[in-house]
């Protein structure tokens, strides 16, 4: 978060730049001055910048996200009742969970035609419950398959953004943009129905099993804009989003301390991952409603989409020592056809300056 609101910062302070005129000392070179053409270029570059518009909107409000991530791995039955070591699939269910968002977003209009944006959002971290129907160790060895409830803390979404606006009316645009997002949480102290993560992993045996999730895209994108006197809708879209998602699960089992066992442990690291190209598609929607000089305050409501399809993989490696028999280590992956989906629904007010 810290990194994402030294970006924003650091794009208000470029974009806030051209409102700024030269300090009265300096002076452009004077009529007849033999100066280059390329000085002369550059004169005319700071004169369209010196009268460049400038929009600044800071926008709060409340987003609605749900995260689905499928990767079937055909499933080894256990010999015993556990499922570490052998391959199992993978459901990962972030279900219409509300958050905080807050986004500043900054366009400059360099001439009638053309315009540029650059734009962030974020959300406040937040703890979610996360469900896995289909969990990689305890929770896949149960039949039919007993459904995991993992507390996601450290929840958090943000993303930024750049491009260019070509204004072919003063009510129409097309965008050209290229966005990155992220969406990441940490997962920790898992529940399930038949009791065996609390009773085995949580009393006194010394385990651990934690995981976290991470979802990367990159998203470059093409759009509309349809602009009222009092009003403007964006409508974007892109089939080229290149998506990047790591879920690995650490597990480790530790009986050294504990009698009359003395010694036998156990650690698995199981990764799913996926990095596959993807559907995207969002609208926008700011009403004006109301306006004293160069400030305005804003309604907005936001609809997105993505959808991420293709090979994923696990990837597993392990370690384990018994207390009459050497240490046993190995590994092993499988693929099978993922899918990555999320959409949110989002609304709030937002401030609007103009100068």
């Amino acid at each position: 978060m810290k990194r994402f609101v030294f970006v924003v910062v650091c794009a208000l302070a470029l974009l806030s730049a051209p409102a700024v005129g030269l300090p009265q000392g300096m002076a452009g070179p004077q009529p007849g001055q033999d100066t280059g053409s390329w000085i002369q270029s550059f004169n005319g570059v700071s004169s369209t910048i010196g009268k460049a518009k400038v929009e600044s909107c800071l926008k709060i409000g409340v987003m609605g996200l749900t995260c689905h991530f499928d990767l079937p791995i055909a499933s080894v039955p256990p010999y015993f009742y556990t499922g570490v070591v052998f391959p199992s699939p993978v459901q990962f269910d972030l279900k219409k969970q509300t958050l905080w968002v807050g986004a500043i977003e900054n366009e400059v209009q360099l001439s009638q035609r053309f315009s540029l944006f650059l734009n962030g959002e974020g959300s406040v971290q937040k703890a979610v419950p996360v469900t896995m129907a289909q969990d990689p160790f305890y929770g896949a060895s149960a039949y039919p398959p007993d459904p995991v409830v993992w507390n996601g803390s450290k929840t958090q979404w943000w993303e930024i953004e750049g491009g260019l606006l070509y204004n072919l009316t003063s009510s129409f645009s097309f965008i050209l943009g290229l966005r990155f997002d992220q969406l990441s949480l940490q997962l920790n102290d898992p529940i399930d129905q038949r009791g065996i993560y609390q009773g085995w992993l949580q009393y006194g045996y010394q385990d651990l099993y934690t995981s976290d999730m991470n979802v990367k895209t990159w998203i470059p994108y093409l759009g509309l804009r349809l602009k009222g006197a009092n009003y403007k809708s964006d409508l974007l879209y892109s089939p080229f989003s290149s998506t990047r998602v790591a879920l690995p699960f650490r597990y480790r089992y530790d009986l050294a301390e504990v009698a009359p066992f003395g010694g036998p442990f156990a650690f698995q690291q199981e990764s799913y991952c996926m990095n596959k190209p993807g559907t995207f598609l969002e609208w926008t929607f700011l009403y004006n409603a109301a306006m004293a000089n160069n400030l305005g305050l804003d309604l907005w409501a936001e609809a997105r989409y993505l959808s991420a399809r293709g090979t994923g993989a696990e990837d597993s490696t392990r370690t384990y020592g018994f207390q009459y028999s050497s240490t046993w280590a190995g590994t092993s992956s499988a693929n099978a056809q993922g899918a990555l989906t999320t959409y949110s629904l989002a609304g709030g007010v937002a401030v609007n300056l103009e100068f």
